[in-house]
């Protein structure tokens, strides 16, 4: 599964290299466009932290919810619109100045960092200072009732002097008593004393006093700790915007390409193929187009025998070999779900391939409509298969030996319009049943499955069934389809090959030797093979 989108990735990396190309360039016309804008900040503490001596956690609570609070306020309409008429900003709207606020908040410090943005940067300064302001004047800590909060600061400040004073005097005055030499120095020490001693304990209670009243008082004061200072300019920050560009590009590219081959059905690697028709892959061939530049169309593995192609199809004919060997089949038909030039092109160059290791072969053109086999060895317009069941000619008229190809002979489709229900009749399996007496091997070229339903049940007749199945083309419920159907009727499977996408043959180099076209001869029936010739002799 993995490798399969790695293969999706790498057949459409043209499209993941356009979709980061266009998304980079976006983000970098849209970065260098972008209007040059300020930004200001200013930092309010909030809570008891500035008037409270020994704030409590309830305390701290407290002040985290009241930032919570405050951060609101510059988002409301009303506030906006007071912001807006004090500063005399006619031409904009209290929408617009939102957008250009912007709040963040910490519980652990209790701060709250007002931003601004605006393409000016004197507006941007007085437009944060402005709203902080506004803030200050709607906590208990703003107007008047700040001044008492300073004012009784101050008070606190002064009592705990009095009291470090007083302490220390009533130290001086003990020193002083246990040194006194005279009882007349000792009582006037001790007058002294206790009236320092009146004095701290009045004092320690006006303390207490202020305390609790400092504790009694409404926490909720804001206080600016970082006003407004110049506004900075926003870094545009091109390149980074650009790679940021690039990053979601090459997102989006390869997400459309997996998105794509999760809705492509068609077969695009022989782990696919096999996991769909449950049969073993023989083999990938890789296809050529034009093979017709000196004439006749021509075999691959005779007219560019060092091919890759040429190579697939002598792999596949060994297999074959070793598999007739095992399963010992006189006949294999060679079909596939919709389309017959795939078909026709693997029955045939297997065939040759098979003569050329020594094997007789009778390759057989059953696809009646398109008769492609026919038309690839020139024998479209000879008597044929349909010509044999209307008595019109024998089979010694109808079998052509390839020239070219040792071991090679062809029964064309024929030129009689006769052929309806012939595959399915009983006499075509008595003429596979004849043929096979007469060669190693029967190689049928089938029409296809899909369009015509001859094809599955000509599958059934003989003794193994190869489905081909085009690259790309080919959906995966057609081959699920196609099996289905041959193994209700009790066709042989022996295995699949996979068709891969078309490539234009090269013209033969200067001084190349080229090799001749295809030529045909008439003649009789296709000799014994030796092994017949030992059976019928042993007869």
């Amino acid at each position: 599964m993995f490798r399969r989108y790695i293969d999706a990735v790498l057949r459409w990396f043209w499209l993941v290299v356009i979709t980061t190309g266009v998304a980079a360039g976006i983000a970098y016309l849209s970065a260098e466009r972008q209007p040059v804008t300020y930004t200001s900040r200013v930092q309010l503490l909030v809570g008891p932290a500035t008037t409270s001596l020994n704030p409590t956690p309830n305390d701290l609570r407290a002040a985290a919810q009241l930032l919570e609070v405050y951060a609101v306020l510059p988002k409301m309409r009303p506030f906006l619109n007071e912001v807006i008429d004090e500063l005399g900003l006619e031409d904009i709207s209290a929408a617009q100045l939102e957008n250009k606020i912007s709040i963040s908040t910490s519980s652990t410090t209790q701060l709250m960092t007002i931003r601004v943005e605006h393409s000016e940067r004197p507006m941007a300064t007085l437009i944060a200072d402005t709203v902080a302001q506004k803030i200050v004047e709607r906590s208990a800590g703003g107007g008047q009732v700040g001044d008492a909060y300073d004012q009784m600061r101050q008070q606190i400040e002064r009592v705990e002097q009095s009291v470090e004073r007083s302490e220390s005097t009533l130290l001086e005055l003990q020193q002083q008593r246990a040194a006194a030499t005279t009882d007349a120095e000792r009582e006037t020490l001790d007058d002294q004393i206790d009236k320092e001693r009146n004095f701290l304990s009045d004092t320690e209670r006006l303390l207490i006093s202020l305390y609790t009243e400092a504790q009694t008082t409404p926490n909720n004061r804001v206080q600016i700790v970082d006003p407004a200072i110049r506004a900075t300019r926003v870094p545009r920050d091109v390149p980074t915007k650009t790679m940021l560009g690039a990053a979601a590009g090459l997102i989006i590219g390869v997400a459309l390409i997996l998105g794509l081959d999760y809705l492509d059905d068609t077969l695009k690697s022989e782990d696919a193929l096999a996991q769909v028709a449950g049969v073993p892959v023989l083999g990938s061939i890789a296809r050529y187009r034009n093979l017709h530049f000196i004439g006749a169309k021509r075999l691959i593995v005779t007219a560019q025998s060092a091919s890759r192609a040429a190579q697939n199809y002598r792999k596949l004919g060994a297999k074959i070999v070793f598999l007739n060997s095992n399963q010992g089949f006189r006949s294999l038909l060679v079909g596939s779900p919709r389309g017959s030039q795939a078909t026709s092109e693997i029955a045939a160059n297997l065939a040759a391939v098979l003569g050329q290791l020594g094997r007789s072969v009778i390759l057989v053109d059953a696809d009646l409509r398109s008769s492609t086999v026919s038309k690839m060895f020139g024998m479209e317009k000879r008597p044929g298969l349909t010509d044999l069941f209307g008595e019109e000619v024998s089979l010694n008229e109808c079998v052509v030996a390839v020239e070219d190809i040792d071991n090679l002979f062809v029964l064309p489709s024929g030129q009689s319009d006769n052929g309806g229900g012939l595959l399915a009749s009983d006499s075509m399996l008595d003429l596979i049943q004849h043929l096979q007496s007469l060669a190693d091997l029967i190689i049928i070229a089938a029409p296809p499955f899909q369009e015509q339903a001859e094809g599955i049940v000509l599958a059934s007749r003989v003794n193994g069934a190869m489905v081909a199945a085009m690259y790309g083309q080919t959906r995966r419920r057609e081959v699920r389809e196609v099996m289905e159907d041959l193994y209700s009727l009790g066709a042989q499977v022996i295995g699949t090959v996979l068709m891969l996408s078309g490539k234009r043959s090269r013209r033969p180099r200067f001084g190349r030797r080229r090799s001749r076209p295809v030529a045909v001869e008439t003649v009789g029936v296709p000799p014994l093979s030796q092994s017949e010739h030992a059976r019928k002799g042993a007869g």
